[in-house]
Formats: structure tokens, sequence, C-alpha cells
């Protein structure tokens, strides 16, 4: 199976799912910006991992 990590973009702030690679570098779906992964706020299945993201975003909109 595969397997995502929940990430955030230091740009735009934006958490999103990205597939796990080998390579430790990914592009924000939003703003476009290159970036490294620096920290991973979840892993495990796309169903989960973009349940976590919709939390996440969410609870970030109401700061």
């Amino acid at each position: 199976p595969q397997e995502f990590h929940v990430l955030q973009c230091h740009q735009c702030k934006t958490f999103q799912v990205q597939q796990v690679k080998k390579v430790l570098k990914w592009s924000c779906k939003l703003c476009g910006e290159k970036q490294s992964v620096l920290r991973v706020y979840g892993r495990g299945s796309g169903a989960d991992c973009r349940k976590h993201v919709q939390n996440l975003n969410t609870l970030r909109g109401e700061l």
C-alpha cells in the first residue's frame, strides 16, 4: 500500500498530503513553492491523511 505524509508549506502555511518518496523535496500544490521536508505532521493511508489535513486547515483558518 502507498504511504502518504501530511506536510505544511513554508510559504502559504497550508497543510497538504504528499506521497512518500525517496527524495525529500516537494512542491506546494497551492503556491508552487519548492521545499524540503522539514517536519511531517502525520503519515498513513491517503484517506487518513486527507482527513487529518482537512482538520488541520480548518483549525488554521479559525486562528
